[in-house]
């Protein structure tokens, strides 16, 4: 793993909005309360990072929709030291990368978490054809060159351990389709010794 260099909080929130803005599952609910707010979607597919107004909004409205800043959802027990970063991993980081601990992605990884094992189940076919078909297609994309938001992932320097915070499906895919390839995925890191996710 490699740090290119710090990001602000900002950078992290606006990166996880436009990502989650973007997605099949999440995206019409993320308009609804664009639309309930009067903002619009430019917010969040063009950031003005250096806009106060803009980047408290985007706090506000991760803070409604995922816990963000009030220690709920998927943002419950991130540490208040977090820092954030640009990062590179490649492929010994990435064969360690688990998902959050959640019941779905447990079972997906069959019991592990760790995403090279949910890679392995959807290959065996222990994940069934209709369940694996969103990644493929996601990883197919890939192979078209189509260009994916950064993941944002957690580190605790203490264990090394790196967990994803946002981007599950898309690194699922990722590792899915990268088979032997040499790599180095660029990702937003936020790292503190008090993690525990």
């Amino acid at each position: 793993m490699r740090i290119l260099g710090p990001l602000s909080a900002d950078v992290m929130v606006a990166a996880f909005l436009q990502a989650e803005a973007s997605s099949p599952r999440f995206g019409v609910p993320i308009s609804r309360l664009l639309a309930r707010d009067g903002r619009e979607r430019r917010i969040l597919d063009a950031p003005n990072l250096t806009g106060a107004d803009e980047n408290a909004y985007r706090a506000h409205l991760l803070g409604e929709w995922r816990g963000y800043g009030r220690n709920a959802d998927v943002f419950t027990d991130l540490p208040g030291d977090t820092c954030w970063s640009s990062a590179l991993l490649d492929r010994s980081d990435l064969e360690r990368v688990k998902y959050i601990n959640d019941d779905y992605w447990t079972g997906f990884s069959g019991g592990s978490r760790l995403v090279k094992d949910g890679v392995a189940r959807i290959q065996s076919g222990e994940i069934g054809p209709g369940e694996a078909a969103c990644y493929r297609a996601f990883a197919e994309a890939l192979t078209q060159g189509v260009r994916f938001p950064k993941l944002i992932l957690l580190h605790n320097p203490c264990t090394d351990e790196l967990v994803v915070l946002e981007g599950h499906t898309r690194i699922t895919s990722y590792l899915l389709w990268l088979g032997s390839r040499p790599t180095q995925l660029p990702v937003i890191l936020g790292a503190s010794e008090q993690m525990h996710k």
